[in-house]
């Protein structure tokens, strides 16, 4: 008695389906990981007299590491701000 070879249960167009949206996780995941790089050497190259208190580069730090998903688009949003309170604008 010969086995039949086993047949998968998803036809092509499926897993097609699948591959691309697995790729598109993995660029968006790539892109995610570069954005936390480059903002996180960013913060690292600044200089201490950047930040307004004394433990604020620490506590960015930290939360570039303990909460990488949103840390590098909330540190855009301070470079913003903080550049704009520093050239004397801001309400």
């Amino acid at each position: 008695m010969a086995s039949e070879p086993v047949r998968s249960s998803l036809d092509s167009e499926e897993y097609k389906v699948i591959v691309i949206v697995q790729l598109i996780f993995l660029v968006m995941l790539l892109g995610v990981a570069w954005v936390w790089l480059k903002q996180f050497v960013w913060m690292m190259s600044l200089g201490d007299d950047s930040f307004a208190g004394r433990y604020d580069k620490l506590i960015w730090g930290l939360a570039f590491v303990f909460l990488f998903p949103i840390a590098p688009f909330a540190f855009i949003l301070w470079k913003g701000t903080a550049v704009e309170l520093r050239k004397g604008g801001g309400t």
